[in-house]
């Protein structure tokens, strides 16, 4: 997009849309990743257990743990991405990630764990015009696809030039000896072979629709769909099998790749190819009416409707029928076993296609109904047991599966993945037993064990096991979609619950709503700016900032009032008092059935303007922070303890059983409130007040997965043993609170309370650099050579210019995650979000969050506006 066009338009919601999802280990270890790629937005998902609510309908009180998917890296790119691809080389201990960009781009990237950021690791450009052929516009995409053996990754470019990036070996990486090489031989010999470009044209194959790597072959063999002589529907009269299949061989050294076999005459409308994994090996074409199977030695077709005429059937390949009838065009596969295949179809349903095999040779193919899923684009296998599926007009899927025995009932109880309780049934209304290829009886050289288990597999009937290995499907997480929008409007919002908003209706805030999807997906949202709560009611308060909700120790709910909200004794309190401030004092409200002014009735400061009020020692205490004084209550007493201070306070965190208090003057008092009456003041001892300056911002955070200070060698990012308890392992019992506070040189610091230990420090946070980490270890690599620490003190006074941070906080913004987020607020406007990551067991970093919004004030230029001045005058 230009800079003009930029200025005009921006990108409001991010692209929702998956195009391809892949499975990677970018961190090393066994942690797996899902790589989801959305147009020009690369998304990084971590599975991590959590607890399911339990199942009350089931008599199940005990809760269960199932994977989900946990965001852990976003990336706006510069371009879309037309495919993405893992690689693992030799001498790494995770993945790196190809792309591919139009028209002829690729680049391989690599995930770096102490920036928590990818790095780049190599670029290829390949948009030349010696490749074009004076073309200016082509069919193809860039996509990439890699070898099994990790030895190269191919991408096609300009319709018939197939890029190939050869990466270096195993046998290359051990080749240290100098006896291994040539006299005339330096290091360079070792590195990887320089990629090159075959023309596919010269060799006969154009039009090229698929292409994917075979497996068991020793050099890496590319296997290409083509159509040689072009045709459609309407001239199917004269050409009709129009289709070829070409495998060619790939050699780094010579560069020379012979053909090493071919198939013709395949129907005019296949689409795809799709890899069969080892043992057996070779691959499936996918038509709109037939399920092709080519090795370099075995051909077997299987129709898969009743739709052509007798005419058209290609009698060349085709061996047996389908017992259910459907077309494969536009479907998706994948294999969750060698033998057995999971295919999406166009529209949602799943099926699961059987390998009937003698030795590596595929027989025959057993088909049967597997469920019903969202309309998918693309599939890919986690771990042994996950499946996603991804979706360009619905959300995408995370599912758990399971093998199961294959019945009749099986059949019959299959399930919609979106509305678990529905069944399906085959399209003439009853269930139907998988039909295999009785002539393969005849065969003379049939053994007689394979003789039976062709009668056990078809002799099924009843609630008898027919031989065949069904799967059991659970949806465990979904991923939000809105894509393939189809019409739009917007309008201002409603808001039933405060009828005031009725006659400012220009004030309102705007609404998209969108009708996206497609069939049994489609849906209609609603898009809106910010987060919106859902009001129950509501009324206008002139003159009055901000509210608070506190509740009161010993408090117990009348009987009517429960009986009216349905609350039993398990659940929660609710609040008791609504505390309100204005600018010249503060009003209180008790909460029941109705809102009761109780101002002079409790024993809260009314003649000023609140700032903080919270509960402390278990909501057996209610603090009130105003501008120049701390209350104390007990219960709902009217009398209560307090402080006055001096300065005027700015701000306050009230942390059970703690209150931090931000003078003027950058001054800041922590007061710690015993399990007695009185009121405790401990003063802060924080290292060289002095040099490094006051104050400025200070707020405080329990740390509940202990991951400042000291960490248990064994505990990960997010170690499910510790979060949900084991037998092996003990809870973690004790909680840590923090200090963090912003200084007048901007250096950010962490405290552990109550000793005020140091366990984060780092210099010029209000730059908002992209990565923060602990650099404590700088000072005292100055100390051990005897180098003053006033050095780097005036060095960062020295550097340090204007904003400086007056906002602090750290808090957890999913409740299922321990790694929390770091807000910060500039003087200028500024706001800086950071998420917090381990880099190891024990470091902490945090890395910045993208932002697409604008906070800072708009400032006219002094020069300018004279300048406009003096010329108006």
């Amino acid at each position: 997009m230009s800079t003009q066009a930029y200025a005009l338009c921006k990108l409001r919601q991010p692209p929702t849309v998956i195009q391809q999802c892949i499975e990677a280990h970018l961190k090393g270890g066994d942690e797996t990743h899902l790589v989801l790629a959305k147009t020009h937005f690369l998304q990084i998902f971590r599975i991590s257990l959590r607890s399911d609510a339990p199942d009350l309908d089931n008599n199940n009180s005990e809760p269960t743990l199932k994977p989900v998917l946990d965001l852990i890296y976003e990336k706006r790119l510069f371009g879309n991405i037309e495919s993405v691809c893992a690689v693992r080389y030799p001498h790494k201990d995770r993945d790196s990630l190809l792309l591919s960009f139009r028209d002829a781009k690729a680049s391989i990237v690599e995930f770096d764990p102490p920036y928590n950021d990818f790095r780049i690791y190599s670029l290829h450009f390949f948009e030349d015009e010696r490749f074009k052929d004076q073309h200016e516009a082509y069919t193809s995409l860039p996509i990439l696809k890699t070898d099994p053996k990790q030895s190269c990754a191919v991408m096609l470019i300009y319709d018939t030039k197939l890029v190939v990036i050869p990466f270096r070996s195993q046998d290359k990486i051990l080749l240290d000896d100098e006896d291994d090489m040539d006299e005339g031989e330096d290091e360079s010999a070792k590195a990887a072979p320089k990629s090159f470009i075959i023309d596919l044209a010269a060799m006969g194959i154009r039009n090229i629709k698929d292409y994917i790597f075979l497996n068991g072959y020793f050099e890496p063999t590319l296997l290409i769909l083509h159509e040689p002589i072009l045709t459609w529907t309407g001239r199917l009269a004269i050409k009709r099998d129009t289709c070829a299949l070409t495998a060619i061989s790939l050699t780094f050294s010579q560069q020379v790749n012979p053909i090493v076999w071919d198939a013709d005459n395949l129907p005019y409308d296949s689409t795809r190819l799709e890899a069969v994994p080892d043992p057996i090996g070779g691959a499936f074409v996918f038509s709109t009416n037939y399920l092709l199977y080519f090795n370099q030695n075995n051909r077997y077709g299987l129709l898969v409707n009743d739709t052509l005429p007798a005419e058209y059937v290609h009698n060349g390949y085709m061996r047996e029928k389908s017992s259910i009838n459907m077309t494969l065009d536009a479907s998706t596969s994948i294999f969750l076993a060698p033998e057995r295949m999971l295919v999406s179809l166009k529209g949602g349903e799943l099926c699961l296609f059987h390998l009937n095999l003698d030795a590596r040779n595929v027989q025959s193919v057993a088909v049967t109904r597997a469920g019903s899923s969202v309309l998918t684009s693309c599939m890919c296998r986690l771990n042994k047991d996950l499946l996603f599926l991804g979706s360009r007009f619905g959300d995408s899927l995370l599912l758990l599966f399971a093998e199961k025995a294959y019945t009749m009932e099986t059949q019959q109880d299959d399930f919609d993945l979106e509305q678990p309780g529905k069944k399906i049934k085959s399209e003439s209304g009853a269930i139907q037993a998988p039909v295999l290829d009785r002539s393969l009886l005849l065969k003379k050289d049939l053994t007689e064990e394979e003789a039976d288990d062709l009668l056990y597999n078809t002799s099924a009937s009843g609630n008898e096991s027919s031989g065949l290995t069904g799967y059991s499907f659970q949806v465990c997480d979904s991923v939000p979609n809105i894509g393939a929008i189809a019409h739009s409007a917007i309008g201002t919002s409603v808001d039933p619950a405060t009828e005031s908003q009725r006659d400012h209706w220009k004030t309102r805030p705007l609404e998209k709503v969108v009708c996206a999807g497609y069939g049994k997906n489609g849906s209609i949202s609603v898009i809106q700016q910010g987060v919106r709560p859902d009001l129950n009611f509501g009324y206008d308060l002139p003159g009055h900032t901000a509210l608070w909700t506190v509740r009161k120790s010993g408090f117990n709910l009348n009987k009517k009032r429960r009986n009216k909200i349905d609350l039993n004794e398990t659940e929660e309190k609710l609040d008791n008092y609504l505390i309100i401030t204005k600018q010249q004092g503060t009003l209180v409200l008790e909460l029941g059935e109705n809102f009761e002014e109780v101002t002079d009735k409790v024993g809260f400061v009314t003649d000023e303007t609140t700032l903080n009020v919270g509960n402390l020692l278990s909501d057996s205490r209610i603090c009130q922070i105003t501008e120049t004084k701390l209350r104390i209550l007990k219960g709902g007493v009217k009398k209560g303890q307090g402080l006055s201070f001096q300065h005027k306070i700015l701000s306050s965190t009230i942390l059970d059983p703690y209150v931090l208090i931000l003078f003027e003057g950058n001054k800041m008092e922590l007061i710690r409130l015993g399990n007695s009456d009185e009121i405790t003041k401990e003063s802060v001892q924080l290292p060289e007040p002095s040099l490094l300056g006051g104050v400025t911002a200070c707020s405080l955070f329990v740390d509940e997965a202990r991951i400042f200070g000291e960490i248990s060698p064994n505990l990960k990012e997010e170690d499910e043993d510790d979060l949900y308890g084991s037998d092996t392992k003990p809870k973690i019992q004790r909680k840590n609170t923090l200090l963090i506070l912003t200084r007048e040189n901007n250096r950010l610091e962490i405290y552990l309370l109550p000793e005020f230990q140091l366990v984060f420090a780092t210099p010029q946070f209000n730059k908002a650099p992209a990565l923060i980490y602990h650099s404590l270890e700088a000072q005292q690599r100055g100390k051990k050579e005897n180098v003053p620490t006033s050095f780097f003190v005036a060095a960062d006074r020295a550097l340090t210019p204007d904003p400086i941070v007056r906002e602090l906080m750290m808090c957890c913004l999913d409740p299922n995650s321990s790694m929390p987020y770091l807000m910060a607020v500039l003087d200028n406007g500024d706001f800086v979000l950071y998420k917090s990551f381990l880099l190891g067991n024990s470091h902490v970093r945090f890395s910045k969050v993208e932002l697409n919004f604008i906070t800072r004030p708009l400032k006219l230029n002094s020069t300018s506006s004279s300048t406009s001045t003096s010329s108006s005058s």
